[in-house]
């Protein structure tokens, strides 16, 4: 166990109110202290609850729980998407991702989200939901808040997490939040949450923050020498290219074959184009992105690691920026967000006892999904101080600039964007109030992920489902492969035929609207569209193994 981590176990009262600041390295065993945490459930912590913003980094999680943690499987439950092991957090364990969490916090439980939204639609209001049982597991809970910086990354997503951190804080529950990249702006914002919160309570809230390299508020040390020293071992170059991806990844594969090399891209077409270059011509080639089954996910990764191979190309989407635990030689990205990238870079000689890499970042003037700004200011940044940076190191060292101090410089000269919107009170009642508000915000992509699709099972294997975003629907019309949906699933029935097509017809105009309208008219529209999915009581379609391997693996949609 590492050294801060253990001085934290060893100091930690989860009796008191607080909020608690772990800024460590990646790498450093955030992982390892949730499951010493759980450990003491149903001794000295009622339940712990950890939130994450990646189902990935929660599958991770589980499987580690049940091969070390002392606690029975019966009592972990997973709750997100496609597990339902403890609809309202009544379990000791629970692992959730933050959408689910907050969803409940702002009094939509998921499990009884459709009813709730169906009848605010229709004005036929059918049930309230059963919010009051979660929230009250929550307020007995230890909140362990894994990655918070991947939850700031969107206006919507930004709103669900600040709100529900303030709830949780109004609640006097104990709330970790832990990551390498809190930058000065994150932590600004929750500091000043924390103290909206006190105004309120009238209570004290214990603060706590361990900020690796500047302070440690319950152990005199606040750097580990001996992870230092381990992490300056590491001799890692770092590259920056103006070149097309396309030739970059063909070189440095041709020349490093018979070594693992990680290729990351910025888009699933992307990673499907570059895999379906070499996976004919080189052995050991996997993809991995967010439109694979989890069952092909886990196929995948128990190769790559269940063998240990020493030799693989992976190419990869942002998945692999967290609940990935790989290492590689050679890591060639596309630029991103700092944020983005230091997560990256830690799947380059990420593991003990490896002290070489290299690492290629390759830009262009293509920035997508990401804002062009953000990504220039960063990307001078690196090309200024490339010579300076040592990408292995988290703090600076000597001469040398380390990657947590690179990510503050960059928020520096990006300007902290404060957009949040600052809850009412009211968010603390048990009573529906604002329950309405939260629904149109949730449907107009103002609270919550800025991701809308829907849930698709694959033909013929039973409870395997992916999450296929509506713009990914319309480029499935225009490649011709609208008959590759087989059916619409309702709560009532099972559309095929001509009543299918219609209803796909119906969204794929709306879908549309939504592709060409400018902001004022989006969330308008995002509206509609949700309208129309829930007055025709939608739970997911069907897709044929054709089609599902065209998305996955094929690269023509």
């Amino acid at each position: 166990m590492r050294l801060l981590v253990k001085k934290f176990i060893d100091e930690f009262d989860p009796e008191k109110p607080s909020l608690i600041v772990l800024k460590l390295p990646t790498g450093y065993g955030k992982t390892e202290l949730f499951i010493e945490l759980a450990n003491k459930v149903g001794k000295e912590i009622e339940r712990a609850i950890y939130v994450s913003p990646l189902r990935a980094l929660n599958e991770n999680l589980y499987k580690k729980l049940l091969e070390r943690c002392s606690c029975s499987k019966e009592n972990i439950a997973r709750q997100y998407m496609e597990r339902d092991e403890s609809p309202f957090f009544n379990k000791p364990i629970i692992i959730t991702t933050i959408d689910t969490l907050g969803l409940h916090i702002h009094k939509l439980p998921p499990p009884e989200l459709s009813s709730i939204i169906k009848g605010f639609i229709e004005n036929d209001i059918l049930t309230r939901g059963h919010y009051h049982i979660s929230r009250g597991n929550m307020v007995d809970s230890l909140i362990f808040i894994d990655e918070p910086h991947l939850m700031v990354v969107e206006t919507g997503l930004r709103n669900l997490f600040y709100n529900s951190l303030f709830y949780l804080l109004s609640s006097l529950s104990t709330v970790i939040l832990a990551s390498a990249s809190i930058t000065e702006g994150i932590l600004l914002e929750i500091k000043k949450i924390l103290s909206e919160v006190q105004g309120i309570v009238g209570e004290k809230i214990e603060y706590k923050e361990c900020l690796y390299g500047e302070k440690c508020d319950f152990c005199e040390v606040y750097i580990d020498e001996e992870f230092d020293k381990e992490a300056r071992k590491k001799n890692v170059s770092l590259e920056i290219k103006n070149e097309s991806y396309k030739d970059v990844i063909k070189e440095v594969v041709e020349k490093n074959n018979e070594k693992r090399i990680l290729i990351v891209v910025n888009r699933r077409d992307k990673a499907v184009e570059i895999y379906n270059s070499l996976v004919n011509k080189y052995p050991y080639v996997y993809i991995l992105h967010g439109l694979l089954s989890t069952k092909d996910r886990e196929t995948i990764l128990n190769d790559i690691l269940g063998t240990h191979k020493q030799r693989y190309i992976i190419v990869a989407t942002q998945v692999i920026e967290a609940g990935v635990d790989i290492s590689s030689d050679i890591l060639i990205t596309e630029t991103a967000p700092i944020q983005s990238l230091i997560q990256r870079l830690g799947r380059l000689a990420r593991w003990d006892g490896e002290e070489s890499g290299k690492a290629i970042i390759v830009y262009d003037d293509q920035f997508y999904p990401y804002n062009a700004d953000e990504v220039t200011t960063t990307l001078n940044i690196l090309k200024e101080r490339v010579k300076d940076i040592r990408i292995k190191i988290p703090i600076s060292h000597n001469s040398y600039i380390g990657y947590m101090q690179l990510a503050d410089e960059i928020e520096e000269k990006l300007g902290f964007k404060n957009d949040r919107i600052i809850p009412e009170s009211k968010i603390l009642a048990l009573s529906p109030i604002e329950q309405e508000i939260n629904i149109v915000k949730l449907l107009m992509g103002e609270l919550g992920r800025n991701a809308f699709g829907i849930k698709a099972n694959i033909e013929n294997r039973y409870d395997e489902f992916i999450h296929i975003p509506f713009y990914v629907i319309n480029k499935i019309k225009q490649a011709g492969l609208m008959d590759e949906i087989l059916q619409i699933i309702t709560l009532k029935d099972q559309k095929i035929g001509e009543e299918k097509d219609l209803l796909l017809s119906r969204i794929i105009e709306k879908i549309e609207k939504i592709e060409k309208s400018n902001n004022n008219n989006r969330s308008k529209y995002l509206l509609e569209l949700n309208e129309l999915i829930i007055k025709n009581n939608m739970r997911y379609i069907v897709i044929s193994e054709k089609l599902y391997n065209k998305l996955a693996y094929n690269g023509e949609i």
